[in-house]
């Protein structure tokens, strides 16, 4: 092994046994991982929450108004979601053992944080589904190829029109106010063609009627489908997102801890 090599693969040795030491050095890459994670599951979170909310708020208030307060009922529940990570400190701070106005405080984070995390995995959970929907059912004339019952009947009530006309036509030709024989023969042959046409006109409305609902109940169940996974979505962006403020608060503790053991001198409070 050269020396080059050799004193680069011990520099990469230092560096672990740094890292053994060093709480701080081991996770703060976990940190910057779990807190970019957050953000992404948050945003998916915060999303899901508006877009529910506002679809709802938006059938009785203002287009304005609605996005006003969707905004300020999604901060709210983010803001109260994120007071886990504020309790996590209180137990790493021994909180518990302390009681009084601390103890205090910790659980009223915790009932803030518990609501928090109840409304964004009930908001984004039903918001992901609700979504789903009202995409999929404003896209359906353009994801879905339906056949138009309108253009068989426009068609065929255009060859029926034709038919009685000429039926019309044989039925005036008459002889001494009677019809003519070969008249007679003429709208026999015409009467079997307008049931013809009637029963093909029937035939073809209830064949695109079939198809239709086929191809509308196949939509619906992708639908209802898609509804499943985005729920599913939501669910694991939720659980992440606490687990990511848990993390973000363990880190924390660590690195208060690993400054204390180095001799880090802090202010003394007011």
């Amino acid at each position: 092994m050269k020396t080059d090599d050799y004193n680069r693969v011990l520099g990469s040795a230092v560096d672990k046994l740094r890292k053994d030491t060093s709480f701080v050095r081991r996770n703060y890459p976990v940190f910057w991982i779990a807190l970019i994670m957050y953000l992404l599951c948050t945003a998916f979170s915060a999303s899901a929450i508006f877009a529910h909310v506002n679809i709802r708020l938006s059938e009785t208030l203002p287009l304005l108004w609605a996005a006003i307060f969707t905004g300020v009922i999604t901060g709210a529940i983010l803001g109260a979601q994120f007071m886990f990570k504020f309790v996590v400190d209180d137990w790493q701070a021994g909180v518990v053992t302390k009681g009084g106005a601390d103890f205090a405080m910790m659980i009223f984070k915790a009932l803030l944080g518990t609501a928090g995390m109840v409304l964004a995995i009930t908001m984004s959970w039903n918001g992901a589904s609700k979504i789903t929907s009202h995409v999929r059912e404003d896209k359906t004339l353009e994801n879905v190829v339906l056949i138009s019952q309108d253009s068989i009947q426009r068609y065929y009530d255009g060859q029926i029109a034709d038919l009685n006309a000429k039926i019309g036509r044989q039925e005036n030709n008459t002889y001494q106010k009677a019809i003519t024989a070969q008249s007679n023969r003429n709208l026999s042959v015409l009467y079997g063609a307008l049931k013809d046409m009637q029963d093909r006109k029937a035939a073809a409305l209830a064949d695109a009627k079939a198809t239709n609902d086929t191809q509308l109940g196949e939509y619906k169940n992708e639908t209802l489908e898609n509804q499943t996974y985005a729920r599913g979505f939501a669910g694991i962006a939720e659980g992440l997102a606490l687990l990511c403020i848990i993390l973000i608060g363990i880190f924390d503790d660590g690195l208060k801890k690993e400054a204390k053991e180095l001799g880090v001198k802090v202010p003394e409070p007011f």
